[in-house]
C-alpha cells in the first residue's frame, strides 16, 4: 500500500511493475480480440467446435496475424517512397539509391550534368543501356535537363531503375551554371567542386560506396564493374590514369564508403574550399594534391589506378593511340583533353563513338 505522501523508492518501482503488467494485459487482450475478429479458425477454437487441424492451423497462422496487427502498419511501401526528383526527402532519395545498387560491394553509379552538355550526356546514358547499365542515379542542375532525361530513361527496361534528380538546394554550397562551362572558367570550377561535395554526401550521409563516371566518355563493356571489383580487391579506391602511373583523373572512379575514404574526401573537399574557386580548386588537382600530401599513390591497399589501356583518356586513344599500340580495348574512352563539347562530341563521332540521332535535341 502506498502513502502519495510518502512512498519509498521500492514502493515507486512496484508501481512501475503494476502499470507495466496492466499494459501487458491490455496489449495481450487487443490482440487476441483482433485475431478473434480476423481468424475464423480462431473462432471456432474458442467456441469448441474447431478440430485439432483448426488447433493445428490457427498455431500455424497466428505469427502471420500477429504481424499483421503490428509490423505492417509501419512497413514502407512503394507509394510511401514514390519520389518528386525535384523535390525530395533524403530518406527518399536513400530509397531510391539502394535500389539502383549493382556488383558485388553495392555502387551506386552517378553522375552530374547541366544543359550545357545534354547531349554528350544522352549519348553517355545510350552507351549504358547499349551495355546493359541500366540502374544508375544522375543529378541534373536544371529542370529542362532533367526533363529530357527523363523521357530518355522512359525507354529503358521495365527491370530498370535508373533516375534523374535534380540537385536539392540543401545540398548546394553555391549556385551552379545552368549552361555550358568552358573548362578552368570560375563556373566549370564550381561543378567540378560540386562532384566532390555530392561524393561526401552519398559516402558520409548514405554511407554508399560511389562509382563515379563523368558524362563526356562512353561506356563498352558489360563487364566492367566486377572486372574492376576484381582488380582493385580490397583497396578502397580505383581512380582511373591520366598521363602516368600515378597522376589520376577524377573523371571515372570507385570510392568504397568507410572512415579512412570519408577523411580523405573530406580532405578534398578543403582542399577545393581553401583555393576559394581558383584554378586550383578543379577536383583532379585537388585530388592528387591530397593523395600526394599523404603519400599513397603507390599504397595499393588504399589505391588501385585503374590502366590507361582500360579507362582511356582522350589523349592516349585519340591522339597517341595507345589502344592499337598495345593490342587493347577499353572498357571506358573518355573524350578528355578537349575544351568544350563539340570538340568532345566531334572527337566521339570520329571514333565511332557517337549514338544519338541529330534530331534527339
Amino acid at each position: 500500500k502506498i502513502d502519495p505522501c510518502n512512498f519509498s523508492g521500492a514502493a515507486m518501482l512496484s508501481l512501475r511493475y503494476l502499470l507495466l503488467l496492466m499494459f501487458g494485459v491490455v496489449l495481450g487482450f487487443s490482440i487476441l480480440v483482433f485475431l478473434y475478429i480476423n481468424d475464423s479458425t480462431l473462432v471456432n477454437v474458442l467456441q469448441g467446435s474447431g478440430s485439432m487441424e483448426d488447433e493445428r492451423e490457427w498455431g500455424n497462422g497466428i505469427l502471420t496475424n500477429i504481424k499483421n496487427l503490428i509490423i505492417k502498419p509501419i512497413e514502407t511501401t512503394e507509394e510511401t517512397f514514390k519520389i518528386d526528383p525535384c523535390n525530395f526527402t533524403d530518406e527518399q532519395f536513400l530509397y531510391i539509391a539502394k535500389k539502383n545498387l549493382v556488383g558485388t560491394n553495392k555502387w551506386i553509379i552517378t553522375a552530374v550534368t547541366n544543359a550545357g552538355v545534354l547531349r554528350l550526356t544522352l549519348n553517355w546514358i545510350e552507351s549504358m543501356s547499349r551495355t546493359q547499365h541500366h540502374n544508375f542515379v544522375i543529378f541534373s542542375v536544371d529542370n529542362h535537363t532533367l526533363q529530357v532525361i527523363q523521357s530518355k530513361l522512359q525507354t529503358f527496361p521495365n527491370s530498370s531503375n535508373a533516375i534523374a534528380l535534380l540537385i536539392p538546394e540543401r545540398w548546394k554550397e553555391f549556385h551552379l551554371t545552368h549552361t555550358e562551362a568552358v573548362w578552368s572558367a570560375p563556373e566549370y570550377l564550381k561543378l567540378t567542386q560540386m562532384k566532390t561535395i555530392l561524393l561526401l554526401r552519398l559516402m558520409n550521409t548514405f554511407s554508399l560506396n560511389v562509382l563515379w563516371t563523368d558524362i563526356d566518355l562512353v561506356w563498352l563493356n558489360q563487364t566492367i564493374i566486377p572486372f574492376i571489383e576484381a582488380q582493385m580487391a580490397e583497396s578502397y579506391i580505383a581512380l582511373a590514369q591520366e598521363n602516368t602511373e600515378y597522376s589520376f583523373c577524377t573523371g571515372f572512379y570507385f570510392v568504397k564508403s568507410n572512415n579512412w575514404s570519408i577523411g580523405l574526401v573530406e580532405d578534398v573537399v578543403q582542399e577545393q574550399r581553401a583555393n576559394k574557386g581558383g584554378g586550383d580548386s578543379l577536383d583532379q588537382y585537388s585530388w592528387n594534391r591530397v593523395l600526394d600530401r599523404r603519400n599513397i599513390k603507390r599504397d595499393r591497399s588504399k589505391i588501385w589506378p585503374i590502366p590507361r589501356t582500360l579507362v582511356a583518356n582522350g589523349h592516349d586513344y585519340f591522339d597517341t593511340n595507345l589502344p592499337g599500340a598495345t593490342k587493347t580495348r577499353p572498357m571506358v574512352v573518355h573524350a578528355n583533353w578537349r575544351i568544350g563539347s563539340k570538340s568532345k562530341e566531334n572527337t566521339l563521332r570520329g571514333g565511332g563513338f557517337w549514338y544519338l540521332n541529330d534530331t534527339v535535341i
